[in-house]
């Protein structure tokens, strides 16, 4: 992820993370996320892989305030690319959509937050929350998505 790219082209729902290489080796009892690129074996585009994020957002569709918990969210598989633009079509092409849950929603508060799939028994990172769809269908529901900076290109 260019730090360049986010002055180049600005922020449109993408290009607002960062990641950080470390100067000292995390401390053995800190658990951490394996990124995907480091496993050649490891397919994390796959259509049929279920991701989850985590997160303290509010959702200001349903009224609901910030919790005092930290939420496990499941998101289920990516969205064909041809579904993702139709709900977005302004989607960037470093960027994927999920399902979400009208009981379960990234928030407010949860961009920069990870993406997470569990293969082989290990937790990779597929991605961060750049943000979540605000688009209303005819009856005012959320229309089910999330958009998601794909890191690949580390």
């Amino acid at each position: 992820i260019s730090y360049r790219s986010y002055f180049e082209f600005g922020y449109r729902f993408t290009r607002d993370i960062a990641i950080l290489e470390l100067a000292d080796d995390v401390p053995k009892h800190i658990h951490h996320i394996c990124l995907p690129h480091m496993n050649k074996k490891i397919n994390i585009g796959d259509p049929l892989l279920r991701m989850s994020s985590f997160g303290w957002g509010a959702d200001p569709i349903r009224n609901l305030t910030m919790v005092i918990f930290l939420q496990k969210l499941m998101l289920g598989v990516r969205m064909t690319e041809k579904d993702c633009r139709k709900i977005a079509p302004e989607k960037l092409s470093d960027t994927f959509c999920t399902i979400r849950r009208p009981d379960q929603n990234l928030g407010v508060g949860d961009s920069g937050g990870g993406i997470t799939a569990k293969i082989d028994g290990r937790t990779y990172l597929a991605g961060v929350v750049s943000g979540t769809t605000p688009y209303l269908d005819k009856k005012k529901r959320p229309i089910p998505s999330v958009q998601v900076t794909d890191i690949v290109d580390i």
